[in-house]
This record gives structure tokens, sequence and C-alpha cells, in this order.
């Protein structure tokens, strides 16, 4: 499978103009089901690979040589804090709102300037604004539905109908790029478990819970083995193709 890491520095290298929009937490499977949302536009879409499942891990593994003639302009706090000192980009912008028009409005000042652009959303992640869901915060609505099977399907959908409001969001700035002549493509960080329940994911997460008194780790492991307990969220180190394989889209008209 193709490598995400030389796709976006061939993005930046060989364009003069170049946006690379980024979402946060977005699933390939998911997002095929729903690139409706982006019509009007020609889409070339096809799985890649990150050597990542959060975005600790694909900031520090992906962003290693410089790209000093790129802006990124980003709502997730992560980037800013872990490229405080390193001389990557020409600059990090970090929009402190969640909602993704606020973030778009940043990154279309960028675009008027015809700067190479990366823009990192931070939809579909959580927090979501539709659902019984709205407005709980991601590290609490993760530990609550993992044990709630009643809200499993309202996560994936509220999971689902973020990923859309996103998509909606960044048509227009997809729409001003390629009027000034933008190279334009979307990807993600890294997946999403939306309680999958699979061997991949249940011997992940066994690891994730090993602890020196075995039976401590059977114990708490036993829930998620008989299925009472699911996994959502993007733990860190759990390399599973729902968190590390992600889309790769080229937009264009």
């Amino acid at each position: 499978m193709t490598s995400q890491k030389e796709l976006i520095y061939n993005l930046f290298r060989n364009n003069d103009k170049a946006l690379l929009i980024v979402l946060d937490a977005c699933r390939f499977d998911i997002l095929k089901d729903n690139l409706d949302t982006l019509s009007g536009f020609r889409l070339y879409y096809y799985p890649v690979n990150v050597s990542a499942s959060c975005t600790e891990e694909w900031v520090l593994g992906t962003f290693t040589e410089p790209l000093l003639d790129v802006v990124y302009v980003t709502a997730n706090a992560w980037v800013p804090y872990l490229l405080r000192n390193k001389n990557i980009f020409k600059s990090i912008i970090y929009v402190d709102r969640i909602r993704p028009e606020f973030t778009s409005v940043k990154v279309l000042k960028y675009i008027l300037r015809d700067e190479k652009v990366i823009a990192h959303y931070v939809q579909p992640h959580p927090p979501f604004f539709t659902s019984e869901l709205a407005g709980v915060r991601s590290s609490e609505v993760y530990r609550v539905v993992e044990v709630e099977k009643e809200l499993w399907n309202v996560f994936r959908c509220a999971y689902t109908e973020n990923l859309r409001y996103v998509l909606r969001a960044v048509k227009r700035i997809i729409e001003t790029a390629l009027s000034r002549g933008y190279r334009v493509a979307l990807t993600s960080d890294h997946g999403e478990l939306l309680g999958d329940y699979n061997l991949r994911v249940l011997f992940y997460q066994f690891k994730r819970l090993l602890r020196k008194r075995v039976w401590i780790t059977i114990r708490r492991f036993i829930p998620y083995l008989l299925g009472v307990k699911r996994v959502f969220g993007h733990p860190p180190e759990f390399r599973v193709p729902e968190l590390t394989v992600v889309p790769w889209v080229y937009v264009w008209y």
C-alpha cells in the first residue's frame, strides 16, 4: 500500500500551489461512503498507509524533513505543541476554536496569498455537534460509549454526521483553491475505532491492558473478549487497519 508520507512530500515539492486538507480521525471506509458530500468535484481516491494510530505518532513520524514554504493551519493543539522546537514549516497557525468554519477562515487567508497550506480540521473526531452525545468531551465520550451498548450506533451515526459536516465546511476552501490553480488533496492523520470487534482489535486491546499481574489483565480483558465492551477512539500503538489505513483523495473540477 502507498505511503502517505511520500505523497505528502511529493504534493508540496512538485506543485507551486498545493493544499492538503487533513481530517482528524477519518476512516477510509466511512469517507468513501460519504463522498457524495463533495458533489460538484471530480475525485480520485484510494487507501494509504500511515504508521500511526493517534495524532502524536502521526505528526512526529510524518514531518521529519523541512517544508519551509508550507503554512500549517490547525485546530488540533497537538501539532503546535509537538513541533514547537522544530523548524519544519514556514509557520504553524493554531486555531483555538473547534468548529471547522473557524479553521476555514484562517486557511482562506493563506490561500488568497497563494501560500502552500496544510489545513488540519478536528472533525470527524469528537466532540460531536449532533445526537445525544453532542458537547461531550472526546476523552469522556470514548469512556462512556464503550460500556453503553445502546450508544454504539449513536456514536457511529454522530461520527458520520461530523464527517459530513466538515466536508460541507471545506467545500468553499476547495472551490477557492481550485479557482486559483491549486493542487488539492485530502487525507487523515489516523482512523477511528467505532466499536470494531475482530481478532486484531482484541489482540491490541489485550496488549494495551497488559499488567505485571496477569490475572488483572485477564479480568479487564474478558468484557472485550465477550463483546460486552468495545473499543472506541484511537489508542496509541494500536496497529489495526481501522486506524492505520486512511484516505488519500485528489480533488479537481
